[in-house]
């Protein structure tokens, strides 16, 4: 499940709160999050630099927790998406993935999975894996869909099979790296 999203900053912010829209039941196979906007702050200018600057604590690029997934020998530096509102923007939007770099789901619960790629770029495969770090298969070579593809029209991949987390990668690697059913996955959070 992608979705896209997005939010642009309002130049003039007001102190009344923006109404909260009110969720309309639509007629979907896929629940569709309702989304309120982000508040936007007023900027306050910076301070002026001291002698010894405190250091800015780095974020990943995508603002995602990040973690090392290790399987068949390869090492990939992922983005967790681990809330429902990460899970539903997965991969959708981004141009690109290094090749070292995936995503990494973690589906609250062990089910069948279903996703779709809904804003993707890029292909990637799909590597479904149990809630004991065992790949249970893999969806190879996913095409990305063309431009301005309606929602109706986007395919869906299933896991199959009982599953509690995804990892995506670019397209090829499961192949080129030997990752199938029965590889041993590891999973460690970065700080």
């Amino acid at each position: 499940m992608l979705a896209a999203l997005g939010c642009t900053p309002d130049p003039t912010p007001t102190p009344t709160p923006a109404p909260i829209p009110t969720p309309t039941a639509t007629p979907t196979l896929t629940p569709t999050p309702t989304l309120t906007p982000t508040p936007t702050l007023t900027p306050t200018p910076a301070p002026a630099p001291t002698s010894t600057p405190t250091p800015a604590p780095t974020a990943t690029p995508s603002g995602y927790p990040q973690a090392e997934v290790t399987i068949e020998g390869s090492t990939f530096l992922v983005d967790v998406a681990d809330t429902y509102e990460r899970r539903s923007l997965g991969l959708g939007g981004r141009d690109e993935m290094a090749r070292e770099v995936g995503m990494w789901f973690d589906m609250g619960g062990t089910g069948n999975a279903t996703f779709w790629m809904r804003g993707m770029r890029f292909p990637i495969d799909i590597v479904w894996i149990s809630d004991n770090l065992v790949v249970t298969g893999v969806a190879e070579r996913l095409p990305f869909p063309e431009p301005g593809t309606p929602d109706s029209a986007l395919p869906y991949y299933s896991s199959g099979v009982p599953i509690r987390y995804v990892l995506e990668i670019n397209a090829g690697l499961a192949e080129e790296l030997g990752i199938g059913r029965g590889s041993v996955v590891s999973f460690a959070p970065l700080p």
